[in-house]
C-alpha cells in the first residue's frame, strides 16, 4: 500500500479548507481506482492541515494524481494557502 502525504499551511481558519477537502477533494479521490482511505489532521493553532490518502499501489496513486478531476480539486484548495503544499509519497509499512 502507498500513501500520499500533503502538508498544507494556510492563513485563517482551517474550516473553509476542511469544507473543500470534504466536498471536492475526497469525492475526487474516492472516484479513482485503487483508492483505499483518506485521513485529515488539523492544527488550528499552527494553521496546518495534513492530508493522507492511501492507495493499493504506487501506480494507482500516480494515475489518480494525473486525473483532471483530482488536479482541479487540488487547484481549488491552493487559493487558501500561504505557501505551496509539501507532498511526499510513502510506503505504508504498518497499519493497525
Amino acid at each position: 500500500m502507498t500513501a500520499s502525504v500533503t502538508i498544507i499551511e494556510l492563513r485563517g481558519s482551517v474550516d473553509p479548507l476542511i469544507g473543500l477537502i470534504r466536498d471536492v477533494l475526497l469525492p475526487a479521490a474516492k472516484a479513482q481506482a485503487g483508492f483505499v482511505g483518506f485521513e485529515v489532521l488539523t492544527n488550528q493553532g499552527l494553521g496546518r492541515v495534513i492530508l493522507m490518502t492511501r492507495w493499493q499501489t504506487e501506480a494507482a496513486l500516480r494515475t489518480a494524481e494525473a486525473q483532471r478531476e483530482y488536479q482541479q480539486a487540488f487547484a481549488q484548495i491552493n487559493g487558501l494557502l500561504t505557501i505551496p503544499p509539501l507532498q511526499e509519497h510513502y510506503v505504508v509499512s504498518l497499519l493497525a
